[in-house]
C-alpha cells in the first residue's frame, strides 16, 4: 500500500510541473492512387481526425499543383473530437497533362499544417478510322473500323456519336468498352435513311467518356440509288440463211441493280420480211441469262448482207445489238416443162438448173409437191445443177399428171410445173405370127414363128406352139412385134431388137443382124446417146420410137416414104428423126404407111396410100407427116391397109382398105376419108369403147364392161366368134370369154388376135399356123381359148 501510494504522489507532481498538449489534427485519404481521364474529375475521401480538442475551419489546398488541377472543398470545418471525413474532388481540364502527377495536399489551420501526398493518373485516348471514307446510296450503310489507341492506362466505357449529322445518318454502336493497354478495334456502321441527302458529307465521329473526347473524320458521299439496269449481248453476231430460213443466235441479258421482269424484243426498221421471235422474254435472279433467238425471213427479203438492229426494252430503258444476216436465195428451172413416160419407165430426160444468189450454198432437197402414187423423181438432194430421173410405177395409170417439182433449203421452196404424159405399155403384142407377152416381174415370154430368131430365144424348129421365157433381165416395160422381127422397151428408155434385119428394122447400122432360130442376134438400134425412148412400134418392115420429148425417130424399109422422113431412100439401117413432127404421144404402123396421135388429139400420117389408108381424101403418098383434118382422138391403131381412131367424143372411126369389111360400116368399099363404124344401129353397140387394135385385114374394140368386138376378114377365125359365115362388116362379139373375167388389153397380128383378162392370164382366137395361139398346138380358132401363159403384167385403169 505504502508502495502505491508514493507511486501516485509522484504522477501528480509531474502532472502539476507541464503544460497541457496543443489542438492538432491528423490527415488520411482513402486511397493514394487517383485516375481519371482528361477533363475529368475524381473523387476520394478525406479523414481528418482532431486531437486536443481541435475545432474550426481547416483550409485545403494542393501545393504546386499541374496544370489544370484543381481541389474542391477548399476547406472543411472541424467540431467535435470525433474524426471527420469529407469528399475530395480533384478536376482536370483538356489542359492537364496526360501522365502520372504526384499531389501534396495541404491542410492547414493557422500555423498548423498538415500534408499529405497521393498520385493523379491522368488517362486519355486516340482514335482513328479505316477507311475514311465511302459511296453508298440512300437506304444503305458504310462500314469502318475504329481503331481506339489507350493513353496512359485508359480503360472503361467510350461513348460514340456523330457531331451534327445530317438528316437520316446515325451510327451503331453508340458506345464500346476498352480494357487492355494496346489498341483495340471495332466495327462501326454508319447507316443512312432514304432522306439522306444525296451529296459529299464530313462526317466528324466524337469519341468520349465524360468530357474527354476524341474525334476522326469520315468522308460519306451520298449518290442517288442506280436503277436497275440489263446489258445484252449476241453469240454469234452473224449468220447465213437462205430467203424463207432463218437463223438463229443466243441472246443474253445480264440484269444489273435488281433488274428483273419482261424483255420486249424487236428489229428496228427491219428489211421486209424479217422478224425476230420470240417478241419477249422473262429475266429473273441476279445471273446472266441466255435465251434463244430466231431471225425468220420470207421470200419477199432482199438477198445479201443486212445489219439488223435487235431493240430490248422494258419501260423507258433500251438497249440493243447488231446482227449481220447475209439472206441467199436460189431459183430452179428446168430444161423441159413436159415429157413422157411407159408405165414402169424411170430415167433422166432433163436437167435442173439450181441458179444461186447471194452466195447460196448447200444442199437442195429435191421431191414432188403431192406426187401421185407410184410417181417419183430423184435424186433426192443436189448441191449443183444437173439431171433429174423421172421414174413411172407400172402401176400408174396411163394419162396426163401435172407436177410439181419442189427443191427446198432451210425453209425456201422453188417449184417448177412438169407435165407428166404416161403411156400404156404394152404388155401384150400380136405379130406376123408370133405372139410375146411381158409377166409381172418384167420377163418376156414369147411363142409363134421363130424362123428369124424373132422370138428372141433359140428353139429347135422354126416355130414353138408352147410360151417360154426369153431374157432373164425382167426390166422390159413394153413390146412391139412387126411380120418377122420384134421390139422391146427397156425400164431405162433405151431399145432391144431381135428378128429379121434385111430391111434394116433392127436399126443397128449397115450390117445385117438378122437371126436365126438357133442363132439369136439381140442388138440396140443406133439411137442418139441422149435418146429416151417412151413407145416403140414395129411395121411391117420397119420400125419407130417415141422419144420422151415427143419426137419419132424411124429406121427400116421406106420404098413409099413409110418412114416419114422426107424421102424414099430404102433401107434406113439406122434410125433417122422426123423433122418436124413433135409432141407426139403415140403411134401406129401398118404395112407400109404411119400414123401419129400427137398431144393436141390430132392425127398425123404418112407412108403409103393406095387404098386411101393415110385418110387424107385422095390416095396420094406422103413421105412427110401431113395432118387429117377434122379429126380428133384419143388412140389410133393400124391394119396392114386400113386404119382404125378412136375420137375423143368416144366414137370409132375407120378409113382406108376394106376388101373384107376392116372399116365397120357396114360395106366392103374401101374409104378414103374417115367413116363411122357400124350402121347407124350399130353405133349404139359401140358406144363406151376405151381400146381400139387393128389385125391386117381385121379390127378389134375392147368396150368399157370389159366385153370384145370385132368386124373385118374372118379366113382364119380371127374374129374370134365362133361364126363360120366369113368376113363381119358390121362388129360382132368375141366369144369364149368367160363371163366372171373381163378383158384389159388385146393385141392383133396379121391373122390371130390375143386378150389379157384382168387376172393376167391370156386368151387367143384365130390363124395357130405356127404356133402364134400359144396353146401347145398348131389347130386354129374359132373363139377365144386359153393360152399357157399366166401372170402377164395387167396395165392399170386408165387415169381419170
Amino acid at each position: 500500500m505504502k508502495n502505491y501510494l508514493l507511486l501516485l504522489a509522484a504522477v501528480l507532481i509531474l502532472v502539476g510541473c507541464n503544460p497541457p498538449a496543443q489542438p492538432s489534427f491528423m490527415l488520411a485519404l482513402g486511397q493514394n492512387v487517383l485516375s481519371v481521364a482528361q477533363g475529368n474529375s475524381v473523387q476520394v475521401g478525406l479523414t481528418l481526425t482532431p486531437q486536443s480538442g481541435l475545432t474550426g475551419t481547416v483550409n485545403l489546398a494542393l501545393l504546386s499543383p499541374p496544370e489544370g488541377v484543381t481541389l474542391s472543398p477548399s476547406s472543411v470545418n472541424i467540431s467535435g473530437s470525433a474524426p471527420q471525413s469529407v469528399t475530395l474532388t480533384f478536376a482536370t481540364t483538356g489542359a492537364t497533362p496526360i501522365q502520372d502527377h504526384t499531389l501534396t495536399l495541404e491542410a492547414s489551420q493557422g500555423s498548423l499544417k498538415k500534408t499529405v501526398t497521393l498520385t493523379l493518373k491522368v488517362t486519355g485516348f486516340t482514335v482513328s478510322l479505316d477507311p475514311t471514307s465511302a459511296t453508298i446510296n440512300p437506304g444503305q450503310s458504310a462500314s469502318t473500323t475504329l481503331t481506339i489507341t489507350p493513353q496512359n492506362g485508359f480503360s472503361g466505357t467510350v461513348n460514340l456519336a456523330l457531331q451534327s449529322p445530317p438528316e437520316g445518318v446515325s451510327l451503331n454502336p453508340s458506345s464500346v468498352n476498352v480494357t487492355g493497354s494496346g489498341a483495340q478495334n471495332f466495327a462501326l456502321e454508319i447507316q443512312t435513311t432514304g432522306a439522306t441527302p444525296i451529296q459529299a458529307h464530313t462526317l466528324t465521329l466524337q469519341a468520349s467518356q465524360g468530357n474527354f473526347s476524341a474525334s476522326a473524320s469520315f468522308e460519306l458521299t451520298v449518290t442517288a440509288a442506280p436503277q436497275p439496269n440489263f446489258e445484252i449481248a449476241l453469240n454469234p453476231t452473224a449468220g447465213t440463211v437462205v430467203q424463207n430460213g432463218s437463223a438463229s443466235a443466243t441472246l443474253t441479258i445480264t440484269p444489273k441493280n435488281g433488274f428483273s421482269g419482261t424483255v420486249n424484243l424487236a428489229l428496228q426498221s427491219p428489211p421486209t420480211g424479217v422478224t425476230v421471235s420470240p417478241a419477249s422474254v422473262t429475266v429473273s435472279g441476279s445471273n446472266p441469262q441466255d435465251f434463244t433467238l430466231s431471225f425468220s425471213t420470207t421470200t419477199a427479203t432482199p438477198t445479201g448482207p443486212q445489219t439488223l438492229t435487235l431493240v430490248a426494252t422494258q419501260g423507258s430503258l433500251s438497249k440493243t445489238a447488231s446482227f449481220e444476216l447475209t439472206v441467199t436465195s436460189f431459183n430452179i428451172s428446168l430444161s423441159r416443162s413436159s415429157t413422157l413416160r411407159a408405165q414402169g419407165q424411170g430415167f433422166s430426160d432433163f436437167d435442173l438448173t439450181l441458179t444461186p444468189e447471194a452466195g447460196f450454198s448447200g444442199t437442195v432437197d429435191l421431191s414432188l409437191l403431192s406426187p401421185p402414187s407410184g410417181i417419183s423423181i430423184g435424186p433426192t438432194s443436189l448441191t449443183a445443177s444437173g439431171p433429174v430421173t423421172l421414174t413411172v410405177d407400172r402401176t400408174v395409170p396411163e394419162g396426163v399428171y401435172n407436177l410439181t417439182v419442189k427443191a427446198e433449203s432451210g425453209g425456201l421452196t422453188r417449184t417448177a410445173p412438169l407435165t407428166l404424159r404416161v403411156l400404156r405399155a404394152t404388155t401384150l403384142a400380136a405379130g406376123g405370127n408370133f405372139s410375146a407377152a411381158v409377166k409381172l416381174n418384167g420377163e418376156v415370154w414369147s411363142w409363134g414363128d421363130n424362123t428369124y430368131g424373132q422370138l428372141g430365144r433359140v428353139t429347135t424348129d422354126t416355130s414353138d406352139s408352147t410360151p417360154a421365157s426369153v431374157n432373164p433381165t425382167n426390166d422390159v416395160v413394153s413390146l412391139s412385134l412387126g411380120e418377122y422381127h420384134a421390139l422391146a422397151l427397156i425400164q431405162d428408155g433405151t431399145v432391144r431388137a431381135v428378128g429379121r434385119d434385111d430391111f434394116g428394122q433392127l436399126g443397128d447400122g449397115p450390117t445385117d443382124s438378122s437371126s436365126t432360130n438357133s442363132t439369136i442376134n439381140l442388138v440396140t438400134p443406133s439411137l442418139p446417146s441422149n435418146a429416151k425412148v417412151v413407145a416403140v412400134e414395129a411395121g411391117r418392115y420397119y420400125s419407130l420410137a417415141l422419144l420422151s420429148d415427143g419426137t419419132v425417130y424411124a429406121w427400116g424399109r421406106n420404098d413409099v416414104g413409110q418412114l416419114g422422113i422426107g424421102n424414099t431412100t430404102s433401107p434406113q439401117e439406122a434410125p433417122v428423126q422426123i423433122s418436124g413432127l413433135t409432141d407426139v404421144i403415140a403411134l401406129a404402123a401398118g404395112d407400109d404407111h404411119t400414123l401419129a396421135l400427137r398431144s393436141d388429139d390430132s392425127i398425123w400420117v404418112w407412108g403409103d396410100n393406095p387404098n386411101g389408108e393415110l385418110g387424107t381424101g385422095n390416095n396420094d403418098p406422103y413421105t412427110n407427116p401431113v395432118p387429117l383434118a377434122g379429126i380428133t382422138a384419143r388412140a389410133i391403131a393400124a391394119g396392114g391397109n386400113h386404119s382404125v381412131a378412136l375420137l375423143v367424143d368416144g366414137t370409132v372411126r375407120t378409113w382406108g382398105y376394106n376388101n373384107h369389111g376392116q372399116l365397120g360400116n357396114g360395106t366392103t368399099t374401101s374409104s378414103n376419108t374417115p367413116v363411122m363404124v357400124s350402121t347407124p344401129v350399130m353405133v349404139s353397140a359401140l358406144s363406151g369403147v376405151e381400146a381400139i387394135e387393128a389385125g391386117y385385114e381385121f379390127t378389134l374394140a375392147r368396150l368399157s364392161d370389159g366385153t370384145v368386138k370385132s368386124w373385118g376378114d374372118d379366113s382364119t377365125f380371127q374374129l374370134g366368134n365362133g361364126a363360120t359365115t366369113g368376113d363381119q362388116t358390121t362388129p360382132v362379139d368375141v366369144l369364149g370369154i368367160a363371163s366372171d373375167r373381163t378383158v384389159r388389153g388385146l393385141a392383133a397380128g396379121f391373122f390371130h388376135a390375143l386378150a389379157l383378162l384382168d387376172n393376167g392370164s391370156v386368151v387367143a382366137w384365130g390363124s395357130n399356123v405356127q404356133g402364134q395361139l400359144g396353146d401347145g398346138t398348131d389347130n386354129s380358132s374359132d373363139e377365144a381359148k386359153p393360152v399357157s401363159i399366166t401372170e402377164v403384167r395387167v396395165p392399170p385403169v386408165p387415169a381419170p
